[in-house]
């Protein structure tokens, strides 16, 4: 829905600090066809669930869900977030068929060995159609490491060839990487809170009102971890598909505060949780795994389905919370979360 905390703290230093920021309208059209997907995905499993209660005995009607009305809602939300934060939209590259069909039996990235890849084609096009029009260089936000990237995460060989002399494309992984390593700090130098370390104080002792560590803390971690559902599966090895079951925070760290726009506050917290995730691992894998592949690992139901067992496993990640917070309405206006075993990540 572009309303992630680290995405609105994108937008609102972009604009404060005259960064233009662009999506390719390819970009743009798989947004709205994975909207659809994760709407069709969302109403088989709650028609799944509707013919179980059928078997209980359940006769309460479910109201239909009209996909097509509700992929014309997501679309207008789109545009809205777009205009109000003054989001560029780049067309499709001019691309032929032929061109992108030698692309992909050239074997070279954004291509995969298989011969996938033409979206990401597209994409990077678009980037050097940017610097072409505008003559700048570009800070290419994607976690698309696998198909964009060296190892080391910097832009592929294949691609930077590609880059006209004398600009850069500068690969970020994420709206957070890129607020954190390159916008906050240009952000403060136009202006910070009064007395942060007062808002500090006042969230930790709980006096300051919409958001302290008493009562709202764990109710938005909840919230981001167990309900919202982010990817778990880089805390879960070696379950996959995992979901968050059980949370306790188990320490907060560090606080800080700065001002992002008028009325608005970033409110970044750095702790650690102690999680329970329930997944899957493939009987194969499990049966065969060594002791110390699968300790801590707990088993709920060996027999889930044909290929997989249901088990659980308990992580105590770091955590790292971003809340954009309005002082007018003194309410959290959205939140991100962030979570690690690595105590570097952050």
């Amino acid at each position: 829905m572009l309303d992630g905390a680290h995405l609105i703290k994108l937008l609102i230093a972009c604009r404060r600090l005259g960064i233009p920021v662009v999506i390719p309208s390819v970009v743009l059209d798989e947004l709205k066809w994975n909207h659809k997907q994760g709407i069709e995905k969302a109403i088989s499993e709650i028609d799944l669930q509707k013919a179980k209660l059928a078997k209980r005995g359940v006769k309460k009607v479910f109201p239909n869900v009209d996909i097509d009305e509700e992929c014309a809602a997501y679309a207008i939300h789109l545009d809205n977030v777009i205009e109000e934060n003054s989001i560029l939209i780049k067309e499709y590259p001019n691309v032929s068929a032929q061109e992108l069909v030698t692309a992909a039996y050239d074997n070279k990235k954004p291509f995969k060995d298989s011969g996938e890849g033409h979206k990401d084609y597209l994409i990077f096009k678009t980037v050097v159609d940017l610097i072409e029009e505008h003559n700048d260089d570009i800070i290419f936000v994607t976690a698309n490491h696998k198909d964009f990237c060296a190892k080391d995460k910097g832009l592929h060989p294949d691609l930077s060839s590609q880059v006209p002399e004398g600009h850069s494309v500068t690969v970020t992984p994420s709206p957070f990487h890129f607020y954190k390593d390159s916008l906050a700090g240009e952000l403060e130098k136009l202006g910070s809170p009064k007395d942060p370390e007062k808002i500090v104080a006042s969230i930790r002792d709980g006096s300051f009102i919409g958001f302290n560590l008493t009562d709202d803390l764990e109710n938005v971690l909840i919230e981001q971890v167990c309900e919202e559902g982010p990817d778990l599966d880089e805390i879960s090895a070696p379950l996959n598909d995992t979901h968050a079951t059980q949370l306790g925070v188990l320490e907060v760290g560090e606080i800080e505060v700065s001002t992002l726009d008028d009325d608005l506050l970033n409110i970044d917290v750095y702790g650690r949780l102690d999680v329970e995730l329930h997944g899957f691992m493939d009987k194969s894998d499990y049966y065969s795994a060594q002791d110390f592949e699968i300790e801590g690992v707990y088993v709920d139901d060996g027999d889930w389905n044909d290929w997989v067992v249901s088990a659980y496993v308990s992580k105590e990640p770091r955590f790292f919370l971003s809340v954009v917070f309005n002082q007018k309405n003194e309410s959290i206006q959205s939140a991100s979360v962030e979570l690690s075993l690595d105590d570097q990540e952050f």
